[in-house]
């Protein structure tokens, strides 16, 4: 079986993903702590000998758990974007929130916001037999003290880039 692995452990993209392998795709969201550094004075670092190999250009990652790894500068660069929070704050960005609110058991809002406003998932206003989570929609959900009930979500850049998500 042909697979997508090609010089150096690199993944071939000259053809898509495909799941004829058994193997599903995923993306991946991560908040990292990096600093540039090649990869002798890394593995010097973390006591590891490297007598004779190829110094490359890198970074040495940190993780929130504490496991710490190096990656080479152009993976590296491709996968990550610089932020200026803190990677290991309170506060999630918006995908991370959203993947807790589409469980269906929780709601996510912003520190500045009143406490009475979240946003959940909410099923299709129309009748059906039965909903998916596929079916369901962002929606501001307003206390009950609020006259404007509930209304669909739909998030400004700020909200969309912002690591300050709480969720609860």
């Amino acid at each position: 079986m042909k697979n997508n692995i090609g010089e150096n452990n690199c993944v071939n993209t000259s053809r898509g993903p495909d799941e004829s392998d058994g193997m599903s795709n995923y993306i991946g969201t991560k908040r990292i702590k990096a600093i540039p550094m090649d990869s002798i004075t890394f593995k010097k670092e973390r006591g590891i000998t490297c007598e004779g190999e190829e110094n490359q250009e890198g970074y040495k990652v940190v993780y929130p758990d504490g496991y710490i790894s190096w990656s080479p500068k152009r993976t590296f660069e491709k996968a990550y974007v610089k932020t200026y929070f803190s990677p290991f704050s309170e506060g999630k960005t918006f995908g991370e929130a959203l993947e807790w609110v589409r469980s269906g058991k929780h709601s996510m809002r912003l520190p500045h916001w009143n406490k009475g406003v979240k946003i959940k998932m909410h099923p299709p206003i129309l009748e059906a037999p039965s909903y998916e989570m596929n079916d369901y929609f962002l929606c501001r959900e307003y206390n009950s003290e609020c006259d404007y009930g509930i209304i669909p979500f739909i998030p400004t850049q700020k909200e969309l880039l912002s690591g300050e998500w709480i969720v609860d």
